[in-house]
């Protein structure tokens, strides 16, 4: 496996988890998020075959967007916290898709409870494999860090 194969791997996770719940297409980009105020951010810690973890950062916009589709509830209805709750489940299904893929076989891995943190404030353990997308002409990321990067790039390797 090679790390395009993750790229494709991580792409198929997303793609799939969000195309199903709001029906709109998802694409890899090389653009970068723009900091905005509107932002939410969410880690998913790895806990097993190593430590590492998730973590998502995407606008208010489009996760309400996301969320409307899903909960069929307009966006101005959906509170804080239940916005929250759903990036949370969404990165917890794409980590989820994303490990039984890329690890090999029937390899045993475990994830911790989700967690919000202020996006100023995110600090991702070294080293960090960075996604980006783009979805409704907004960008969003997935970065994966930690231990769990070194495994994957030396599982990619042999």
């Amino acid at each position: 496996m090679e790390k395009s194969q993750l790229d494709t791997m991580i792409f198929e996770s997303v793609a799939k988890t969000i195309e199903n719940m709001a029906f709109t297409e998802i694409l890899p980009t090389d653009l970068k998020m723009t900091e905005a105020d509107d932002e939410y951010a969410v880690f998913i810690p790895v806990l097993e075959p190593c430590t590492g973890c998730f973590t998502m950062t995407i606008s208010r916009n489009l996760l309400c967007f996301i969320a409307e589709s899903m909960l069929a509830i307009p966006g101005e209805e959906i509170s804080e916290a239940n916005l929250l709750d759903f990036l949370s489940e969404v990165l917890n299904t794409i980590s989820g898709s994303f490990l039984s893929a890329a690890l090999p076989g029937d390899t045993p891995f475990s994830l911790g409870l989700p967690k919000t943190v202020p996006t100023n404030v995110i600090s991702a353990p070294v080293p960090t494999m960075p996604w980006n997308f783009i979805a409704e002409q907004t960008i969003f990321s997935v970065v994966v860090s930690g231990d769990i990067v070194e495994h994957l790039i030396n599982i990619s390797n042999n």
